[in-house]
């Protein structure tokens, strides 16, 4: 069973860390079975939605903006497994097994529309093309098992059981061959066994094969292995797996990843190598030929891998707290699912993005362009609108309403002031510069409909719980914004007013769960609201600065940082509601915007040292900072390495005072936070997902 000899694999290596390299940004779904057959991330389609099995051993569905859905079992089973998962614009479909109520495994195939795990019968699917195609295998007379495909509907078609003799030319009956992958062209791939000559029942080794509805079954040559297993075979007829033999010297098996590529005279098998160990098995090949799978280190640890004809086997990163790692499947934009171990031995689901700059994008897109439909077509342009790999890009689409006195559409004083801002960011890039490049699509100078929407004086409305309602939001959205553009582009409104006329809410962020005050995952959606503010639409600055604090929220960020405490003195950022509207205080003056840039010591409101300010590094000197006096009043310092009055009596006391400095009726330590543009991420709500039906998943409310 091929999975069972991945696992037994797995099983015997040592567990080590090992050095991070390559151009990814990881992405932890999170810890899922304490247990070695833990397939936490089984398999990725091309549109970056992924599935496995979760800690209650349930088969799942994750994607970025819609989080975890658990998929259930079949009707009076306890297990289920994911084990690939294919993507249509209409639907998603994922296979797999799971246990019936007799205890028996069975083939599954579950799809997004019915919302319905289907039971294909006795067996295990193991993957899945665009079509809806399945195979796997089941049990077959005579065979044990045999190799099958399931057509969209449900209805099977054994792929022959038989076995060859030392010419290939001769078929008999034989226990077992089992499918393990399909390309969108209908080739299947699998393995199944050999035996010496037709009269002869015993098997002496195993063989990968391939099979097409007008050539039937056929094996792919072993080289110089006595065993081998095909995995996956790509839309170019690419096919990947593992063989295995023994050594001469040390009589010892070893199995190491190969493929299998077509030639003038039939198919040539290749070693890809190692990263430095005796083993590897190749599991999933895409249509560019990136290849991905596991393989040992010198030290005897599992680690995954990519490989490509240019680069040959490379290790791919893990979290510093992870390793024992393996890779088990890779979409056609070169996202890869696998499985890492923690330091408590349990398994995660792990994603690496290739995304070389980290800010969200995949390199693809920043290279090629943006393919929203995955029929080879660029619908988005990305590189002729500036996007480069090595250097971080944050795009944003503005709407804005239009009344007949006023309009809110963004000035170019406010643009221009948030892309110098971001321009003049600490952040490093892989093309050696700094900054970021922050694209902003308000339509054009001359005003056209193409931007403009409908003036309300409210937007939206207030949950029973106090949190905003969506609903209005998402119906605009739905009906201006380009599709194409949902995983490149922060969408925005710049309103009127929302919820309560005169608060002065200046706006909100569309975080991906719960209140943006007290989560941390980011959005891609968000409201500019500054109808109550100067001429309706306030200034220039209150622009700028309202829609760079509600990006910060979509960039994981709450105002004080990381945690949610406001008014924090020793939190020097515009995500700081002590300088939403000011921005920061530099050389004495209010109105830098800019998140934060320094670290400083926390603050134990119960034990202020006055004489020594915030002591931060010397490059704050002349950043200023505001607190609250005891009593609630406002006070402002231009040197935040100087002496602080924190009570406010006009001395500086020698001795530790207590001052509930943000007041928030508590004495708290405020944790000074780590620096937010060191802590930016670029990913959130929809942005860098590509399934079409995540502008829908965030609930209204």
């Amino acid at each position: 069973m091929h999975r069972v000899l991945i696992l037994q694999s797995v099983l015997a290596l040592l567990l080590a860390a090992q050095a991070h390299a390559g151009p990814y940004v990881l992405r932890d779904l999170g810890a899922f079975r304490q247990d070695p057959q833990a397939r936490a991330g089984a398999g990725i389609n091309d549109a970056g939605q992924v599935t496995g099995i979760t800690l209650a051993l349930h088969a799942f569905l994750y994607n970025q903006a819609g989080g975890m859905q658990d998929l259930g079992t079949l009707g009076g089973g306890t297990y289920s497994l994911g084990e690939a998962i294919n993507y249509n614009i209409d639907k998603v479909q994922i296979v797999g097994v799971a246990d019936a109520p007799d205890g028996a495994n069975h083939a599954i195939r579950w799809d997004s529309q019915s919302q319905t795990m289907q039971d294909l019968g006795t067996g295990e699917a193991t993957d899945i093309n665009k079509a809806g195609y399945a195979v796997g295998y089941t049990s077959s007379s005579p065979c044990s098992l045999e190799a099958v495909m399931w057509d969209p509907v449900g209805n099977a078609q054994g792929l022959g059981c038989f076995l060859y003799d030392a010419s290939g030319t001769v078929p008999v009956a034989g226990p077992f061959s089992w499918a393990s992958g399909i390309n969108n062209v209908g080739q299947v791939v699998g393995w199944t066994a050999i035996v010496p000559d037709a009269s002869s029942s015993n098997a002496t080794a195993i063989s990968g094969f391939i099979w097409d509805a007008s050539g039937g079954m056929r094996s792919l040559p072993l080289g110089q292995y006595a065993a081998a297993y095909a995995y996956r075979i790509n839309d170019v007829g690419q096919i990947v797996g593992y063989a295995s033999r023994i050594d001469a010297q040390t009589g010892q098996s070893f199995t190491r990843a190969v493929l299998w590529a077509p030639g003038d005279t039939g198919y040539v098998i290749q070693d890809l190598g190692t990263l430095g160990g005796a083993n590897a098995q190749a599991i999933d090949i895409n249509d560019s030929g990136q290849v991905v799978g596991w393989a040992e280190a010198a030290d005897g640890s599992q680690q995954g891998f990519i490989w490509d004809a240019a680069g040959g086997m490379r290790l791919l990163p893990v979290p510093d707290t992870m390793s024992f790692a393996w890779a088990g499947s890779i979409n056609k934009d070169g996202e890869i699912a696998g499985a890492v171990l923690d330091t408590n031995y349990n398994y995660h689901g792990l994603v690496w993005r290739p995304d070389a700059d980290g800010d969200g994008l995949l390199d693809v897109w920043e290279e090629r362009g943006y393919d929203s439909q995955h029929d080879g077509v660029i619908d988005l342009d990305l590189p002729g609108m500036g996007a480069d790999k090595n250097h971080k890009d944050v795009f944003v689409h503005v709407d804005y309403m239009v009344a007949s006195d006023h309009t809110h559409r963004p000035t170019a004083q406010a643009v221009q002031t948030l892309i110098n801002a971001f321009n003049n960011a600490p952040v490093s890039n892989p093309d050696g510069t700094t900054g970021i490049n922050l694209h902003i699509d308000a339509g054009p100078d001359v005003p056209t409909n193409k931007h403009i929407l409908t003036h309300t004086d409210v937007l939206g409305s207030q949950n029973s719980d106090g949190t905003y309602n969506w609903g209005d939001f998402q119906a605009i959205k739905a009906g201006n914004f380009p599709p194409e553009r949902l995983p490149i582009f922060h969408y925005v409104i710049f309103a009127h007013d929302i919820i309560f006329p005169g608060t002065r809410m200046g706006g909100i962020s569309r975080t991906a769960k719960g209140d943006e005050r007290t989560n941390l995952n980011g959005g891609s959606d968000l409201i500019v609201s500054l109808g109550e503010f100067s001429g309706n639409v306030g200034t220039d600055s209150d622009q700028a600065i309202t829609l760079m604090h509600e990006l910060g929220h979509n960039f994981h960020r709450l105002h004080g940082g990381s945690d949610i405490f406001e008014n924090k003195p020793n939190y020097l950022s515009v995500m700081n509601r002590l300088f939403w509207f000011t921005g920061l205080r530099i050389n004495g003056a209010f109105g830098t915007f800019d998140y934060s840039r320094f670290t400083f010591p926390d603050l134990d409101e119960t034990n202020l040292n006055e004489p020594v300010g915030l002591s931060g590094p010397s490059s704050a000197d002349s950043y200023g900072t505001a607190w609250y006096c005891p009593g609630g009043q406002f006070n402002i310092t231009d040197s935040v390495n100087s002496a602080m009055d924190w009570n406010c009596n006009f001395v500086i006391d020698t001795t530790p005072v207590a001052v509930d400095v943000n007041n928030d009726t508590n004495f708290t330590t405020l944790r000074a936070d780590s620096v937010d543009w060191d802590n930016l991420l670029y990913w959130g709500g929809s942005i860098g997902s590509q399934s079409a039906t995540f502008s829908t998943e965030l609930s209204p409310n």
